[in-house]
């Protein structure tokens, strides 16, 4: 930017002001910085954010997966144990004489 296009800029820039009023050129201005804000607070803190929070989504997801598969797995384990003891139960009762 030359200073012939710096210095036109900033003409604009008070011709507007004075049309407008101070007061609302003031508040345009806050409002610039507050998207500016926005706009950086954005990109360096929710993006970031986010992303980690679906990665710990899908970590949590697969770690569910696994928990689930070891409970099937238990679940079949004790209702083979719970078979064998009745049918040692079974066998016992049958060699005490069937009492």
């Amino acid at each position: 930017m030359t200073d012939e296009s710096r210095a036109a800029l900033l003409d604009s820039i008070l011709k507007f002001g004075t049309q407008l009023g101070v007061p609302v050129l003031v508040l345009l201005c806050l409002l610039y910085m507050a998207r500016e804000a926005g706009v950086a607070v954005y990109s360096t803190a929710i993006v970031p954010l986010v992303k980690a929070h679906a990665e710990f989504l899908d970590s949590t997801q697969a770690t569910l997966k696994e928990i689930g598969t070891a409970q099937r797995q238990q679940a079949e384990t004790m209702e083979e144990i719970v078979t064998g003891q009745r049918a040692l139960a079974e066998s016992l009762r049958l060699k005490n004489g069937g009492e």
